[in-house]
């Protein structure tokens, strides 16, 4: 029996192929906890502008019956309180609360019981309603960390008006807002362009740039996401938002790093060994997670170190290419690029680390929205340049010479119109092999650039294979220009022909509006396409410049 055939099978996709479907099983998790998961809050007090609160003391109590087998407890003394409604406000990460006044618990803050994944209550602003008999009453705060290994968090308490509080909140966050919000829109219409077929780039300048949208989508969404007004806005849906933040982290790795294989081009066994690490840890702690074993929280110090050690690895990679590449100021900008957004999310880890969970990486989206910027702009700068200039040549290609042939009206009254063809092309790939045809064409294509710069405003550009088009203006270059231009073309191909150790050898035909007064382009084109088969045909009519007579004698001298 035959084993089934893998061709056609594309192996590259099935990283791809695994990370979408990772994609969809984390979107049918956060989908079940956005609908069935809300944290319990029980508040017996209503509501109650300004008071100042009293020195806070901070004491730490060892209990193995908590979460995380400790707790903090915050007192201090409420200030005289006016007759209008205030209320005590501060902000907790996963933790759950108690606020107990003069005694008496008047608020909690914990994850329901009824709740099927995790034991986070999330991420919540905590509005305890005071009235003004509450004026001089002692206050304990009790949070109970839910998780053991929780970086530092800081815990500030302020007493005020509702409203002003929100007011202020949203204020304060405004700027991540519109970096976020800036990255995550960018991003996610980019992402659309590269699928529109309109924008025909190659298919590994898309997949890399599809790559760093959905990297910089995750990033700005999961900032978006982890805003603390957003439990201002949406406090029933504390859960969900925290689950959705810590989502987007863990799935942003794969794509960095694809987007980083795709850019560096090397090291190809590496980086996509990476990348089965990262789908092989989303797909674990998704699992541990939906079996009740640790939460997303829990895993992140793993995560980060995981991310700190691919960075570190592809920092190494880049400046080992770097002393070895001859590309060096691409691949320059490259290094430059990452070093920035390695340094930033470095600033941005330590003091997430070492300040306060609470910090915005700021750096890191500032970094990354101008590297999308960057990286956008170069696309379409190359598709702008692959749409009017041959890749091989540097001339102008085909598509836009028709173009300019094709233009409509009568040609200007000086207009010199020369078409050329290389001779024994061939012969030279059937012999040398075709990279020594295609340094042929560009040598040529290079000759008749260096040589046309004499004739002011001329028009050069590829044709076909090896056809090639000049129009330039007779009366604007004068008349010895077009003499010293064919001098100069004959000059330095023969120049050349010392580097390439084979000739370059061409035909060209001419056209003028002066013979042809008023025909267009195209008439022109023609009468010089004939001009030059004529030159052609002359030129392999001489002896030893038939491919085919030369083939023939080559093989009866074999037979004798």
């Amino acid at each position: 029996m035959k084993k089934p055939s893998l061709k056609g099978r594309n192996p590259d996709k099935l990283p791809v192929r695994i990370y979408l479907v990772l994609c969809i099983l984390f979107l049918l998790f956060l989908t079940y906890i956005g609908i069935a998961e809300r944290p319990l809050s029980r508040a017996t007090r209503q509501y109650a502008r300004e008071s100042a609160l009293r020195d806070i003391t901070r004491t730490q109590v060892k209990d193995d019956d908590a979460p995380a087998g400790r707790y903090d407890i915050y007192r201090f003394t409420l200030g005289t309180l006016g007759s209008e409604d205030l209320c005590l406000a501060f902000y907790t990460v996963h933790a759950d609360v108690q606020v107990l006044l003069s005694g008496n618990v008047i608020y909690s803050y914990e994850a329901s019981q009824d709740n099927v994944f995790g034991k986070t209550p999330g991420n919540s602003w905590h509005m305890i309603h005071l009235l003004s008999s509450d004026s001089g009453q002692s206050v304990e705060v009790r949070i109970f960390p839910v998780y053991r290994h929780l970086p530092k968090t800081r815990v500030l308490f302020t007493v005020g008006d509702r409203a002003d509080i929100i007011t202020r909140e949203v204020m304060s966050s405004m700027p991540i807002i519109v970096l976020s919000m800036l990255l995550f829109f960018l991003s996610l219409a980019l992402l659309l362009i590269t699928f529109l077929p309109v924008f025909t780039g190659s298919r590994e300048d898309q997949g890399r740039l599809r790559s760093l949208s959905v990297f910089c989508l995750l990033l700005g969404l999961w900032q978006l996401s982890d805003l603390r007004m957003n439990s201002l806005i949406f406090s029933s849906l504390n859960i969900f938002i925290g689950y959705l933040t810590l989502s987007c982290l863990i799935l942003m790795p794969f794509v960095l790093i694809s987007f980083i294989r795709s850019t560096i081009r090397r090291h190809t066994k590496a980086y996509r060994t990476a990348e089965y690490i990262f789908l092989l840890f989303a797909g674990l702690i998704l699992v541990l997670q939906l079996l009740g074993i640790r939460d997303f929280r829990e895993c992140l110090p793993v995560l980060h170190a995981l991310i700190a050690a691919a960075i570190a690895v592809t920092v190494c990679f880049s400046f080992q290419d770097l002393q070895r590449s001859k590309n060096t100021p691409r691949l320059l900008v490259t290094i430059l690029s990452f070093s920035a957004i390695v340094a930033s999310t470095a600033t941005d880890l330590f003091r997430f680390y070492q300040v306060d969970t609470d910090v915005h990486p700021f750096f890191t989206l500032l970094t990354m929205l101008f590297y999308l910027v960057f990286c956008y702009a170069d696309y379409f700068l190359r598709l702008r340049r692959d749409a009017v200039y041959d890749k091989t040549t540097g001339l102008y290609n085909k598509n836009y010479c028709r173009e300019k042939v094709g233009s409509s009206g009568a040609a200007a009254p000086g207009t010199v119109f020369y078409m050329f063809d290389l001779n024994g092309l061939k012969s030279v790939n059937d012999e040398r092999g075709h990279e020594a045809g295609d340094l042929l064409i560009r040598s040529f294509a290079d000759a008749l650039r260096e040589a046309a710069k004499n004739l002011p405003g001329s028009f050069s550009g590829r044709f076909g294979g090896d056809e090639f088009i000049l129009i330039f203006d007779s009366a604007q270059a004068g008349k010895e220009a077009e003499a010293q231009f064919l001098a100069d073309l004959a000059a330095i191909t023969e120049k050349k022909k010392e580097v390439l150790g084979f000739p370059i050898q061409y035909a060209y035909g001419k056209s003028s509006a002066e013979e042809f007064p008023g025909e267009p382009l195209e008439v022109l084109m023609r009468k010089a396409d004939t001009a030059m088969y004529l030159a052609k045909k002359e030129w392999y009519s001489q002896p030893g410049h038939n491919r085919r007579r030369r083939q023939e004698d080559r093989e009866q001298s074999e037979r004798i």
